[in-house]
């Protein structure tokens, strides 16, 4: 029985795992289809997750999702700042990517490991 137990488990934890991937995935796709203007080789990029600096917050937004942490920075009628924090975690280390925005376009982008 000890056995069964551990398979079901697989199984419920395999089907969990691929419902994220899944979402994820839908998310970057539905944003591509939603820009059909935008250049192939940005819409591969966003597909594949890949961000860089020239990005606007939605480009982010469609290739990882929602940050961990959202700190506001200044703004006023000629400039808006902000930061987003994705934190990760991996098997050999914890850290995480600070996104610096200026009037909506990722300006710098900074890896962190701890």
């Amino acid at each position: 029985m000890n056995g069964m137990k551990r398979l079901i488990f697989g199984f419920i934890l395999a089907a969990v795992l691929t419902a994220g991937c899944s979402s994820t995935q839908t998310r970057r796709e539905a944003y591509v289809r939603a820009n059909p203007l935008m250049p192939e080789t940005k819409a591969a990029q966003i597909l594949r997750g890949e961000v860089w600096r020239g990005m606007t917050k939605e480009d982010v937004l469609a290739a990882w999702g929602d940050p961990t942490y959202f700190i506001p920075g200044y703004s006023d009628a000629t400039v808006s700042l902000e930061t987003w924090i994705y934190c990760y975690h991996l098997v050999f280390g914890t850290g995480y990517y600070r996104l610096d925005f200026r009037d909506g376009i990722l300006e710098k982008m900074v890896r962190e490991y701890y």
